[in-house]
């Protein structure tokens, strides 16, 4: 699933400065198995902020934190079961906020969700199952002369699933 929001506030023609966070997470979850199979979970965590301090005209201030963090972790599952599931999930914010004469006001939301499911099931059967949603919407609200407000959609859902069954070829 992915949802993207742009919204343009109103704001006088004096304001500006930008904030960016990013932050972004992933987990890969592969269940238990015996000592012979080898299963894996990570666990990453990855978080920037880009911030943009009002500064004078001459002068651009910029602070950015990134901060990333990996956890791997082994462990058992029989072999009949190989189940993975994996989720990401992005999130992106962009601010302007108030700054010096010559820039404009904008805030952007992007979150973006990623989830893959690989079902439990016996060794001739593999199921997999994908969700993606994908959809479009754009609003433009009223605004007095002065300001442009702006406020767009975006929503995006695609749904795909692959079935694969063992089959039986008898000769006669």
């Amino acid at each position: 699933m992915c949802n993207t929001v742009r919204i343009y506030v109103p704001a006088p023609s004096h304001l500006v400065t930008k904030v960016r966070y990013t932050m972004c997470n992933t987990v890969r979850t592969y269940v238990p198995a015996p000592p012979h199979l080898v299963t894996k979970v990570r666990y990453t965590m990855c978080n920037t902020v880009r911030t943009y301090v009002p500064a004078p005209p001459h002068l651009g201030t910029k602070v950015r934190y990134t901060m990333c963090n990996t956890v791997r972790i082994y462990v058992p599952a029989p072999p009949h079961l190989v189940t993975k599931v994996r989720y990401t999930m992005c999130n992106t914010v962009r601010i302007y906020v108030p700054a010096p004469p010559h820039l404009v006001t904008k805030v952007r939301y992007t979150m973006c969700n990623t989830v893959r499911i690989y079902v439990p099931a016996p060794p001739h059967l593999v199921t997999k199952v994908r969700y993606t949603m994908c959809n479009t919407v754009r609003i433009y609200v009223s605004a007095p002369p002065h300001l442009g407000t702006k406020v767009r959609y975006t929503m995006c859902n695609t749904v795909r699933i692959f079935m694969f069954f063992f089959a039986v070829l008898i000769r006669t």
